[in-house]
């Protein structure tokens, strides 16, 4: 990804919603943020008691899966996530394949 600029298109946020989770890492970084608000959207998976990952992006009040990211937010014909500097490792490693054909 050296090199490579996002397009703030927001694509990254709106694919692949039902294939996101978090890891044990990102769910113990929210935690030591104390990102209540982030956490209100995880769904920890435990073995024998520890996080081993998380789904994310679960809506509390229905237990699906959002749609979109709630975290992505519009700025004109730019879109940026609002927990950036926190994102999970997932979006933070997505390669995005407009990036691809740009090159």
């Amino acid at each position: 990804m050296a090199g490579l600029k996002c397009l703030q298109c927001g694509q990254c946020c709106m694919e692949a919603q039902n294939l996101l989770f978090a890891t044990k890492e990102d769910v113990e970084r929210w935690e030591n943020e104390s990102r209540k608000d982030i956490l209100r959207f995880v769904k920890p998976e435990y073995k024998n008691g520890k996080i081993v990952v998380a789904d994310i992006w679960i809506d509390p009040k229905t237990g699906m899966n959002f749609f979109i990211c709630p975290w992505l937010r519009k700025k004109g014909s730019r879109r940026t996530c609002s927990i950036h500097k926190t994102k999970p490792k997932i979006c933070r490693d997505y390669f995005c394949p407009k990036l691809r054909a740009n090159r």
